[in-house]
C-alpha cells in the first residue's frame, strides 16, 4: 500500500505504542492490491539512491501485478500494463538524461526492440 508520513502540511503520524500509523497517500492511484502507481517515486528514489551512494544502481524490479483475463481470442487486453511500463519507462529514462543517475539494469522480462 502506498503511504506517506503526511496528508497536510506538518501533521504527523499516529503512534500507537511503539507502531507507527501512516495514512495512505490520497495523490497515487492504486492497483487492486493496493500498490502504488508512482512514476514519480521511482525517479525521486532513483536519485535518492544515486546520490547517496555515487555508484552505479540496477533497477531489478518494475512490473505491474494484475489478474490477467483472456479475451474470446485469447488475447490479453493489457493497455494498463503497458500504460504502467511506459510512465515508469519514461521517469527512469528522465532519471538517467537529465539528472544523470548511472543505471545499469532495466527491468526483469523486458525486451528493448
Amino acid at each position: 500500500m502506498p503511504l506517506a508520513i503526511t496528508v497536510r502540511p506538518f501533521q504527523k503520524p499516529v503512534i500507537l505504542g511503539l507502531i507507527s500509523v501512516y495514512l495512505p497517500n490520497p495523490y497515487l492511484k492504486v492497483t487492486k492490491w493496493l500498490w502504488g502507481l508512482d512514476p514519480l517515486g521511482l525517479r525521486y528514489t532513483m536519485n535518492m539512491i544515486y546520490d547517496r551512494i555515487q555508484k552505479p544502481i540496477f533497477i531489478v524490479e518494475n512490473g505491474l501485478g494484475a489478474i490477467d483475463q483472456l479475451d474470446e481470442n485469447n488475447y490479453v487486453e493489457d493497455n494498463y500494463r503497458i500504460d504502467y511500463l511506459q510512465k515508469h519507462l519514461s521517469a527512469m529514462a528522465d532519471a538517467i538524461n537529465i539528472n544523470k543517475v548511472h543505471v545499469l539494469a532495466i527491468p526483469c522480462g523486458l525486451q528493448l526492440i
